[in-house]
């Protein structure tokens, strides 16, 4: 993910969130990406986007900056209708969202001790993704349509890993949403 984070930061201006539910790794992620590299010089850490007025300040200082925010939501796609039930235009959403970034820690099977393996999904706002934000499409919609484009949701990559033995298919299911 830190690869993926930093290249999202570096692109001048725009809206890059981190989602998740509390304790999933969303905090761990960004200073993971952060600790080794140095933040590019335009980038806003606007925090937790709780309120209304968090978000408008961060929409606003994405029109000239590149803010990262944080979101408590559980995928990707539902951070659009978020925006909007907190009063932000879809239009406004459309013209500054950039990529959002959901993750989740799991537990690998060595046991209790073992250090979580922390997993994500990038959305990226391609041309198609912003023409749902401005119809005002559903959730489902954006995140069907960002896998068309490319997106490996989380359950895709929490499934790799299963095949790769270092999860057990059972707690992909249930720490992932369906795709």
């Amino acid at each position: 993910m830190q690869q993926d984070l930093l290249a999202a930061l570096d692109t001048g201006h725009g809206l890059v969130l981190v989602t998740g539910p509390t304790g999933q790794g969303k905090t761990t992620a960004i200073a993971a990406a952060l600790a080794d590299q140095l933040c590019p010089a335009n980038v806003v850490f606007s925090g937790d986007l709780r309120d209304v007025e968090s978000a408008f300040r961060a929409v606003s200082l994405a029109r000239e900056r590149t803010v990262l925010a944080v979101l408590r939501i559980h995928r990707a796609a539902d951070a659009f209708g978020r925006l909007r039930d907190m009063g932000i235009p879809a239009a406004d959403v459309a013209d500054v969202a950039h990529s959002v970034f959901t993750t989740r820690l799991l537990r690998p099977d060595a046991g209790v001790g073992a250090t979580p393996i922390l997993i994500h999904e990038q959305l990226v706002v391609t041309p198609a993704i912003r023409g749902l934000i401005l119809s005002d499409a559903d959730a489902d919609t954006i995140h069907r349509r960002a896998i068309a484009d490319g997106m490996r949701s989380l359950r895709q990559c929490g499934l790799d890993l299963v095949y790769m033995g270092n999860l057990q298919r059972e707690a992909i299911f249930d720490a992932t949403p369906e795709d």
